[in-house]
């Protein structure tokens, strides 16, 4: 167990640490070094339904349900993919196909996380413990 003012401290330099990196990270529609706008993967909240109809009804799809991941280009949303069923919608007047398989591939990591990556860190748990 630390002790109460090493908890502070650490505390308090792990929020320095991320006020740190918070600030070197490139605001939503900031461009990078060369001109090329930044490219955000994210997971969809609610207040997230209205663009996700509008990329919907662009690409002339249904809506997509169930947890939904998000490639934001230059803070605007230009495609997005279900976590359920990996269906995709992308904004059709846009270069998008890169992003839908960055998303699909990212979709795929966090769906195999679920199940595969907790068996082997279990195991390795217990053999920590058990030795």
């Amino acid at each position: 167990m630390c002790h109460p003012q090493l908890t502070l401290l650490l505390a308090r330099e792990r929020a320095a640490d991320l006020r740190r990196a918070a600030a070197a990270r490139p605001e939503p529609g900031e461009r990078l070094a060369g001109g090329q706008p930044t490219v955000t993967l994210r997971t969809a909240f609610p207040d997230d339904a209205q663009r996700l109809a509008w990329l919907a009804e662009l690409d002339g799809a249904r809506p997509l349900a169930g947890p939904v991941l998000i490639a934001e280009v230059g803070g605007s949303a230009a495609a997005a993919v279900s976590l359920s069923d990996f269906r995709t919608i992308a904004n059709p007047y846009e270069p998008t196909g890169a992003l839908v398989q960055l998303l699909l591939v990212r979709a795929r990591q966090l769906h195999g996380s679920d199940v595969r990556s907790r068996r082997p860190r279990l195991a390795r748990l217990r053999a920590l413990f058990s030795s």
